[in-house]
């Protein structure tokens, strides 16, 4: 998903190894996250698009998706993002002729919980699931579960697919660690917008019964 811009992987190695200077190494956060944006030129409008155009096109989401306002703005932005960081070409893919090894890797690695807690290619596919399984408990609770479980489950899975079968985009092709990321980042997300549905509903029947 998000693992596709090596070059901010392989420097973290590299000072991780000693191979860099230290000294040469920028602050964690801005040595990932602008690197990041550069190597997927398209995510960034893709990102910023998907939320004007979810705003804006509220009323016919509400009625497309047959669920509230609301939650048909959050679910068409969040799934926006989500395909402009891991479905859009990379800057190699634009720019030039792909290159480098590409296939199909069914090993399950995964990373360290210190890896989770930093900026990082794994934290982010985390992060990256747990918005998908988060606005997909919003469309489960709105009677949707069909693509409640599509969304979280399903869409990661197609991702892989179309980074596999589109060589022009420069991914690397289709990881399922990745996919697995995704996936335990939409159950933390589903846990935690379950528990939020529960304590909101909860406080809205305390708010309804008469004194």
């Amino acid at each position: 998903m998000v693992r596709d811009y090596v070059r901010v992987r392989r420097r973290e190695i590299r000072i991780e190894a000693g191979q860099e200077p230290a000294a040469t190494a920028e602050p964690e956060t801005l040595m990932f996250i602008e690197p990041f944006f550069r190597s997927l030129p398209l995510a960034l409008p893709t990102i910023i698009g998907s939320g004007v155009l979810a705003v804006l096109g509220a009323p016919w989401w509400a009625r497309w998706l047959q669920v509230p306002r609301a939650t048909a703005v959050l679910f068409i932005a969040v799934c926006g993002a989500y395909l402009g960081v891991t479905a859009t070409p990379t800057e190699v893919g634009l720019w030039s002729t792909p290159g480098g090894s590409r296939g199909v890797s069914l090993d399950i690695q995964l990373p360290p919980l210190g890896n989770l807690l930093m900026i990082t290619s794994d934290s982010l596919n985390v992060l990256a699931g747990a918005t998908l399984g988060a606005v997909s408990v919003l469309m489960w609770c709105a009677g949707r579960r069909g693509v409640a479980v599509g969304t979280a489950v399903g869409l990661p899975l197609l991702v892989e697919l179309v980074q596999l079968l589109f060589p022009a985009m420069g991914r690397v092709g289709f990881m399922l660690s990745d996919v697995v990321l995704n996936w335990i980042g939409a159950g933390l997300g589903a846990g935690l917008g379950a528990t939020l549905a529960v304590a909101i509903g909860v406080a809205s029947s305390v708010k309804t019964v008469p004194e």
